[in-house]
């Protein structure tokens, strides 16, 4: 299985727990359902511990070649919240780069912010598209319910693939860029009595002397993944609640000086997927790969 981006995570997913859907629960035991099925697993540019781009594309919309998509309607994307940064993971931060300890996946999170649906722009657009009135505010409290069940799903997606290994697990080989400055936490910041969350460093509009907001905001990357979460590893402090976070295991890994939407057309890429599938056995992790 060749998975590129949220693609990884599903063939993950698949390897430990096959075709059942146990997203309601965070202690699922995994199966292997999948494993047996799966001489080689290759990722590539598999966010595997989360990207920050999903929580901004709520939060603001996403930019699509010359129009955008409202956050209104990111809302309603059942699998972003699967892409989000891993709830043991640091996320968001003050302006003196203090870690804030808040719950990317409670909606009170988001409500207490304003962002997404909860910001008073997009719900006015949203009950005003949707007929005004109760009509449109019935159809918010529906989005409101649909987006909590989904950040819910979300946090547990993430907590099942991170479940501590065996050697049942599928061994991956993991392709990925790092020569990319890549956006991993946000900087919350009070701008007209609103809390906005600012995801690049001259975007802060009262910046504090002293702080390097380039070094918080940003870790090496393919400018939607950073290296730390293709590897599935990372050696940070973790949220209060988290004790550890299990690294996943991998067979092989090799990094590009590639963007995240490029990687599959990188010849170097290219080459050593050929190699692995050709010439690599299965759970040969010793073997080495031409660069």
């Amino acid at each position: 299985i060749l998975g590129h981006s949220n693609g990884g995570l599903l063939a993950r997913y698949y390897a430990r727990y096959g075709t059942e859907d146990h997203l309601d629960r965070s202690d699922a035991r995994p199966s292997y359902a999948g494993a047996a099925a799966i001489r080689h697993l290759l990722l590539v540019g598999a966010p595997n511990l989360g990207t920050i781009r999903p929580v901004i594309s709520h939060v603001r919309g996403e930019e699509v070649v010359f129009g955008k998509i409202p956050a209104e309607v990111i809302a309603t994307i059942s699998g972003a919240p699967q892409l989000m940064p891993h709830p043991a993971i640091p996320w968001l931060l003050d302006q003196r780069g203090d870690v804030i300890d808040r719950d990317l996946f409670d909606l009170d999170t988001w409500r207490d912010y304003g962002w997404s649906i909860f910001n008073s722009s997009v719900r006015e657009r949203t009950i005003r598209r949707k007929g005004g009135g109760a009509s449109g505010e019935r159809y918010v409290e529906v989005l409101e319910a649909y987006l909590r069940k989904h950040l819910a799903r979300g946090r547990n997606f993430l907590l099942l693939l991170s479940r501590e290994p065996s050697t049942r697990d599928v061994k991956p080989f993991v392709f990925g860029g790092d020569c990319e400055a890549t956006r991993a936490r946000l900087v919350i910041e009070e701008v007209r009595g609103n809390l906005v969350a600012q995801d690049k460093p001259e975007s802060i509009e009262d910046a504090l002397d002293g702080i390097d907001y380039e070094d918080l905001i940003y870790d090496p990357g393919d400018s939607v993944v950073t290296r730390s979460s293709l590897l599935g590893y990372y050696d940070g402090e973790l949220l209060p609640g988290f004790l550890t976070l299990p690294a996943m295991p991998i067979s092989q890994s090799i990094f590009l000086c590639e963007e995240h939407q490029l990687l599959t057309g990188n010849p170097t890429f290219q080459n050593n997927l050929l190699y692995t599938l050709l010439h690599v056995k299965p759970e040969a992790s010793s073997s080495k790969l031409s660069i």
